[in-house]
């Protein structure tokens, strides 16, 4: 049976549109670890102006959130990854935004 997922935007403060990619990323891979991430399907989805869309599997979302939420730094700067939707699809939670 197919596994269902989730979006989540993520709004990102002090990046530039640039970093924020890298950023998702490494905050998966230091708080899931390779297996975590993999197991999760956590991965980046697209940009969003002043963040990104995030897809994860429906039984990772709280982990996945967990991890965004708790990257403070990046390349010395503080960060922080705010979850500000959660939906089954970006074209109907666009409309939301």
């Amino acid at each position: 049976m197919r596994e269902k997922k989730r979006y989540i935007l993520v709004k990102a403060e002090g990046l530039s549109p640039a970093e924020v990619q890298q950023c998702v990323q490494a905050a998966l891979q230091e708080w899931l670890g390779e297996k975590g991430v993999a197991l999760a399907r956590a991965r980046f989805v697209r940009d969003e102006p002043g963040g990104a869309w995030v897809k994860c599997s429906t039984k990772a979302l709280e982990d996945t959130v967990a991890a965004l939420a708790l990257k403070r730094f990046f390349k010395g700067k503080d960060v922080a990854l705010r979850t500000v939707l959660v939906a089954g699809s970006v074209p109907k939670a666009a409309k939301k935004v």
